[in-house]
């Protein structure tokens, strides 16, 4: 009777779906069209295996920093909009900053049918708040929030280095399964963190990132 009950309420909770739904690379925010400098290192400009990159942005690049911008909005720590304008404060580069705005403004209006008129934020959030802010709304909790953000994030950047980089579908699928306990763990890591434990340390990555505006022919908008 119990797995009964407990099977009965995971099927009527909505919120992996909507997570499913919101994080999705089919969701219509445009982020197929930045690479966050990856692109740079098929220019050579950067030298380095993929899995590599997928860990530093993992551990110590933006994604830390978004995981825990993301964190903070969902948890109110301050304004959506003081959060918003302190993530575009730290972008590294102008084409992140870009990426931030023009995603998080995205975000916000394919995630309309999902919020009540009187919640739409009239200014355009930063990425990771317009996602932490739609999760407050529904009262999800931090962690599968985080580990869904952060899924989406490397799956998207691993469909980037498949265009740039010599990478195939199956090397590809190896490395996600190996980034798998990678994720769960960083989510739990990220959700307590605070906005005072902000910051990144990957100089090459944010090197190539600000690289990346230079290149002579590029697909990527970042």
């Amino acid at each position: 009777m119990l797995t009964a009950m407990i099977m009965t309420t995971a099927s009527n909770d909505p919120m992996m779906l909507r997570l499913m739904t919101w994080l999705s690379p089919s969701f219509p925010i445009g982020a197929f069209a930045y690479s966050g400098g990856l692109e740079t290192i098929a220019q050579g400009n950067m030298h380095g295996d993929l899995r590599d990159w997928l860990e530093t942005l993992l551990t110590h690049g933006p994604l830390r920093n978004d995981a825990i911008l993301l964190t903070a909005t969902l948890n109110g720590e301050d304004a959506d909009n003081n959060i918003s304008a302190l993530a575009l404060a730290m972008a590294t580069s102008e084409e992140r900053h870009d990426e931030l705005r023009d995603l998080g403004t995205s975000f916000q209006r394919a995630a309309a049918p999902w919020m009540p008129a009187w919640q739409h934020n009239p200014r355009p959030l930063a990425y990771p708040v317009a996602v932490g802010a739609i999760a407050r709304h529904h009262e999800m909790e931090p962690v599968p929030v985080l580990q869904a953000f952060l899924h989406a994030a490397i799956v998207n950047q691993m469909q980037a280095g498949q265009r740039v980089l010599p990478v195939g579908q199956n090397a590809a699928m190896i490395t996600l399964a190996a980034l798998e306990p990678h994720i769960l763990h960083h989510a739990e890591q990220f959700a307590p963190l605070k906005l005072n434990d902000l910051g990144s340390a990957a100089f090459l990555m944010d090197h190539a990132a600000l690289n990346h505006a230079t290149l002579n022919s590029r697909i990527f908008r970042s």
